[in-house]
């Protein structure tokens, strides 16, 4: 048994990492949220739409590249921290750079070269082909901005990690958005995204170095053969999660037009508001389970994931009441054609309120050993997923997308919650357990 002091402390020092990264994700979610009803303010919803599908494939290039290294980096940091191996904690840092710059950057070639067969053959869009070209630039950038914001996780810097990744890009954004008012138009906007991920990058690069300088150890010996097998089984739980999440974005771009890409996304960046609590307390929350489950201490490990679901809970249930009475209104920051997108909003913030208040199932089971179990239950959904966009995207346009979506990522979190029980013997949402137990009583 553990004492409630033990208990307290632990989830003190996660309120505390999550208020710094809640609050930094806060700011982050609020610029990003202004940069985008900026961006289809200044674009309209045709561009905009056509803006959105180019950023979905450039996420979906730099996901691929970075081979699921992002979170094998707070695994293994967050375990060599607690145990100050900097040797390691270097090694591996060292290694995940070098693989994801490597892959990276012959992703963002393929792109390049074939953007046109892209672009035409698959979405029928000869507009996408030079924005495609150019935004391929960006991909480099920000799988080594996500390698290093996530370092930095497991190194407990949550501050420094949320100011690289979800502040730095959309608040230099926003100012180059403001000092060039003379590149307003679709290919301006590329300018702007590829100009600030570099900058970016380069910013992050100095943090990490400063951190890193003052920690001696001998030249750092990666361990590649090691990363892959290791970060191969994330790959693939990656590749099945950002197949589940942008696939809607792509089947509308296949089979709709501009403006449905760009309603669909709007709403998406807007649901997502809610989710930014999630991955606030994640940011935290990660390294601390990685970390309770290779000390073996079970109790605490539940107790931390249950008092995080009930924080989560609480903090989100005022934003999805407030998009659940206006939707229509929040939808028209972006713009008049926008308005129509409220219905969409709805299905989405239901679906993303389902995500937080299941707590966070995925890390947990990522961070203690159960990599293949998540990922047979992602496979299941990423397929069903795709057979509801193929059924019901033709036929219903936006609204198929919208409800391949929600139920996708629904039942995706009933079958993890589930499996978190099984494997780890116990729910993240305590209520689940005093009703078991009331009925064991009974």
């Amino acid at each position: 048994m553990i004492s409630n002091l033990e208990n307290k402390h632990h989830l003190t020092e996660i309120i505390k990492g999550s208020a710094i990264a809640f609050t930094l994700k806060g700011v982050g979610a609020v610029l990003t949220f202004i940069l985008n009803v900026y961006i289809a303010r200044i674009l309209g919803v045709n561009d905009v739409g056509i803006f959105f599908l180019a950023t979905t494939i450039i996420f979906v290039f730099a996901t691929l590249g970075r081979f699921g290294l992002d979170n094998v980096v707070i695994k293994l940091i967050s375990s060599f921290s607690s145990e100050s191996n900097w040797q390691g904690i270097k090694s591996v840092f060292k290694g995940s750079l070098i693989i994801s710059v490597f892959l990276t950057a012959c992703l963002s070639i393929l792109l390049f070269i074939f953007s046109d067969w892209i672009s035409i053959k698959i979405f029928h869009k000869p507009e996408l082909v030079s924005i495609i070209k150019w935004m391929s630039v960006r991909i480099l950038p920000i799988a080594v901005i996500t390698l290093i914001a996530e370092s930095l996780k497991g190194l407990k810097k949550i501050g420094s990690s949320q100011l690289i990744f979800n502040i730095g890009l959309p608040f230099i954004s926003i100012l180059f958005l403001l000092i060039m008012p003379s590149i307003h138009h679709l290919s301006g906007m590329v300018f702007i995204w590829n100009s600030s991920a570099i900058l970016v990058m380069v910013f992050s690069v100095i943090i990490w170095r400063l951190i890193i300088k003052n920690y001696k150890s001998e030249k750092p010996q990666p361990d590649y053969r090691g990363l892959f097998q290791a970060g191969y089984p994330l790959f693939i739980i990656m590749g099945l999660n950002m197949m589940i999440t942008w696939s809607s974005t792509i089947f509308l771009g296949i089979y709709n037009d501009n403006a449905d890409v760009g309603i669909f996304n709007a709403a998406m960046r807007t649901a997502n508001l809610m989710n930014f609590l999630l991955v606030s307390v994640n940011a935290i929350a990660a390294p601390r389970y990685a970390e309770l489950y290779h000390q073996k201490n079970f109790s605490l490990l539940k107790l931390t994931a249950q008092d995080t679901t009930k924080f989560m809970f609480w903090l989100s249930l005022p934003v999805f009441i407030i998009v659940m009475i206006f939707p229509s209104q929040i939808m028209g920051l972006f713009g008049e054609q926008f308005r129509s997108g409220g219905t969409i909003l709805l299905i989405m913030i239901i679906s993303q309120f389902i995500n937080v208040s299941t707590g966070s199932v995925g890390y947990l089971l990522m961070m203690s050993g159960n990599e293949k179990l998540l990922r047979n239950n992602i496979f299941i959904i990423a397929i069903l997923n795709i057979i509801l966009n193929i059924i019901l995207v033709p036929r219903y346009g936006i609204y198929g997308a919208v409800i391949a979506s929600g139920v996708s990522l629904t039942v995706q979190n009933m079958i993890s919650l589930v499996i978190v029980r099984i494997k780890l013997n116990f729910w993240t949402i305590s209520i689940f357990e005093s009703k078991q137990k009331s009925g064991n009583h009974g």
